[in-house]
C-alpha cells in the first residue's frame, strides 16, 4: 500500500514538473516570438523610411537640375545681349554711322585720327638729319672756365679728391643755376643720377658722337626730345661731395663709339 502510494506521488510530482517545464518553454517562445515579430515591425519601419527618403532626395534632385536647366539659358541670353550692346557701342566699322552721331560730326572725327597719324609721320620726316664728323664745330655749353682739362694722356689733379687720375671731361666753373645749352643738335636719349656727377643728361649726336652733361638741376628737355643748338636744357646744381673743393661747374664730356673723346677738339674759340 505504502509502495503504491509513493508511486502515486511520484506520478503527480512528475506531472506538475512536466507541466511546468512545458508552461516555461511556451513562455520562452511567446517571449522570442514576440521579439522577432517586434525587429520584423522595425525593419520594415526602416525600410519604408529609406524608400520615402530616397524619393524625396530624388524629386529634391530634379527639380534642382530642372531649375538648373531653366536658369542657365535665360542667364547665357542675357550675358550674350550684354556683349551683344557692349560690341555694338564699342566697335563701329569704319565708315558707317554711330549711334548719335549726325552724319556731318562722324565726318569731321574720321579725318582727326588721319590727322593724329600724319602728324606723326610728318614728325618723323622732320625729324634732323644728325651728321656729327670730326669736322664739326660746337659751342660751348655755357660761358666758364675749365678747372679740370679733359686729360686721356696723362693724370691731372682732383683736389676734393686729392689725386691724380685721368680726365675724360671738362669741368666747366660756373656758379650754381647758370644756364646749360646745347652745344651741338641732338636727341637726348639719357638722363639719369650719379653719384660722382650728379644728374647726367646724355645727347646723341649722330655718327657715333655722344655729349655728356652733368651736374645738372632743373632740367627742361626730356628722353627722345630733339635739341637744337644753343637751346637750354638745364641749370648748374649745387656740386656734388666729389666736386666740393671744385665748386659749382658743369661736367662736360663728349664720346666717339663708346671712347672719350677731347671736346676741345670741336668747341668753338671762345669769345669775350
Amino acid at each position: 500500500m505504502m509502495k503504491k502510494e509513493n508511486f502515486t506521488k511520484l506520478a503527480v510530482t512528475g506531472i506538475l514538473a512536466l507541466t511546468v517545464v512545458a508552461a516555461g518553454v511556451t513562455m520562452y517562445r511567446t517571449e522570442a516570438d514576440r521579439k522577432e515579430q517586434k525587429m520584423e515591425q522595425e525593419e520594415q519601419t526602416q525600410k519604408l523610411q529609406g524608400e520615402e527618403t530616397a524619393k524625396h532626395t530624388e524629386e529634391s534632385g530634379t527639380e534642382t537640375e530642372q531649375q538648373i536647366l531653366e536658369t542657365v539659358p535665360e542667364e547665357a541670353a542675357e550675358s550674350e545681349a550684354e556683349a551683344a550692346d557692349e560690341t555694338g557701342s564699342s566697335s563701329v566699322a569704319p565708315g558707317s554711322a554711330q549711334p548719335g552721331v549726325t552724319g556731318e560730326e562722324q565726318a569731321v572725327s574720321e579725318p582727326a585720327g588721319e590727322t593724329a597719324e600724319q602728324t606723326a609721320g610728318n614728325q618723323v620726316e622732320n625729324a634732323p638729319v644728325l651728321n656729327f664728323t670730326e669736322d664739326t664745330v660746337i659751342s660751348w655749353p655755357l660761358q666758364g672756365s675749365p678747372v679740370i682739362d679733359y686729360s686721356m694722356d696723362a693724370t691731372v689733379y682732383f683736389p676734393t679728391l686729392d689725386v691724380y687720375k685721368y680726365s675724360p671731361a671738362m669741368v666747366l666753373g660756373a656758379p650754381e643755376g647758370t644756364p646749360v645749352c646745347a652745344a651741338a643738335e641732338g636727341t637726348v636719349t639719357g638722363i639719369s643720377e650719379d653719384a660722382e656727377i650728379g644728374t647726367v643728361m646724355t645727347v646723341d649726336v649722330g655718327n657715333g658722337y655722344e655729349m655728356i652733361y652733368g651736374q645738372l638741376k632743373d632740367v627742361t628737355v626730356e628722353e627722345g626730345q630733339v635739341l637744337s643748338e644753343g637751346e637750354q636744357l638745364a641749370s648748374v646744381s649745387a656740386p656734388t661731395k666729389y666736386y666740393a673743393e671744385e665748386g659749382s661747374n658743369l661736367y662736360f664730356a663728349m664720346r666717339k663709339d663708346g671712347a672719350p673723346t677731347d671736346p676741345t677738339s670741336y668747341l668753338a674759340p671762345l669769345t669775350e
